[in-house]
């Protein structure tokens, strides 16, 4: 490997140039402690978001097709007589997809902002600020309504509340501060009324409020 480095290369960049191996082996175990120590303890809330958010825009298309996917997506995406708009976005980069698709990605660390690519080669894909995003550090829960705790009880009432946005039996037990083996207990009994529904999507299953538990929170 020659000494020469191109351009301005110092620190670990310089390293990596001329001796790839002992500086990759540096990288990788600086990219695992960086999990460990950021990501890892929290990796169970974003992952719960993200497929949450995944369920959510798989049932909007289910229902309404593309306009269900990208409607509350992002305020700097239309979708509109077929075409998907991008604000800000110069009409020369302009792309029409022919067959090869768009990658669509949530993630919990864009917002507000939006990340996208469309220029050819390689694939179109829009990276997203994930559903419920505010809701990631959140430890209180939704109000109450005291009617409807009356009929159905409190804590079946709280859950109710608390699915906005898909969510998992350990996610809901961290938001509201009940055990986790009473949301389950709870939760089944709602899903037997039928006002919720679960979903696997990958290694978890998320609970989702149905139209009729919908219905009976606003009313």
């Amino acid at each position: 490997m020659a000494d020469e480095a191109p351009g301005s290369l110092t620190g670990g960049a310089l390293e990596l140039y001329r001796d790839p191996a002992r500086g990759l082996d540096r990288l990788v175990r600086a990219v695992e402690a960086f999990w460990r120590l950021a990501l890892a303890p929290h990796w169970a809330r974003m992952r719960n978001l993200l497929e949450g958010d995944l369920l959510y825009r798989t049932r909007q298309f289910a229902e309404r097709g593309p306009a269900g996917v990208f409607t509350d997506m992002h305020p700097a995406i239309r979708w509109e007589d077929r075409t998907l708009h991008l604000e800000d976005r110069p009409e020369e980069l302009s792309r029409t997809l022919n067959g090869e698709g768009l990658l669509l990605a949530p993630s919990v660390f864009v917002w507000p902002h939006l990340l996208y690519r469309t220029n050819s080669p390689g694939q179109a894909a829009i990276t997203y600020p994930v559903r419920a995003i505010a809701t990631l550090w959140e430890r209180g829960t939704a109000p109450v309504p005291g009617a409807l705790a009356a009929v159905i009880g409190r804590s079946r009432a709280l859950l109710l509340g608390e699915l906005d946005a898909p969510a998992s039996t350990t996610d809901l037990a961290r938001r509201t501060g009940l055990a986790p083996a009473s949301v389950s207990e709870q939760l089944t009994l709602l899903l037997s009324a039928g006002l919720v529904t679960k979903h696997r999507v990958g290694r978890a299953v998320l609970y989702v409020r149905t139209p009729r538990g919908h219905a009976l929170l606003d009313g």
